[in-house]
């Protein structure tokens, strides 16, 4: 059970960091549009590159959540821990505001989460 939870930790905090990391390269690529020019950028910039493998290289974890937990529990856990996660590190890491309402829904979540969980 534990190598299950060490499995759910790393599917989460890949996910947030990943999602983090593109957000910051795409942050230093000036086209505004997709086109030819932004696609380089993309392909070209060490963020994306290393949020795209951190989402990649998450996928064997994530699907051995789901072979060893029930979907109804799994799949919110998942999504709800990482989208905590995003909001919090997008507070420190890119500078985004985060206002009481937004704390209040991440407890929320959390609260959500724990309820879920609970047998």
């Amino acid at each position: 059970m534990l190598q299950t939870y060490i499995f759910l930790a790393i599917t989460i905090i890949a996910g947030a960091m990943g999602n983090v990391l593109i957000k910051l390269g795409t942050q230093r690529i000036t086209s505004k549009s997709i086109d030819l020019a932004f696609l380089l950028s993309a392909v070209r910039n060490p963020y994306i590159i290393v949020g795209v493998l951190l989402l990649v290289g998450s996928f064997p974890f994530y699907t051995e959540v789901f072979v060893r937990m029930p979907l109804h529990i799994a799949m919110p856990v998942i999504a709800g821990s990482t989208f905590v996660l995003v909001d919090i590190a997008s507070y420190f890491f890119l500078h985004e505001t985060l206002t009481l309402l937004n704390v209040v829904g991440m407890l929320v979540v959390i609260i959500g989460l724990v309820l879920l969980s609970y047998k």
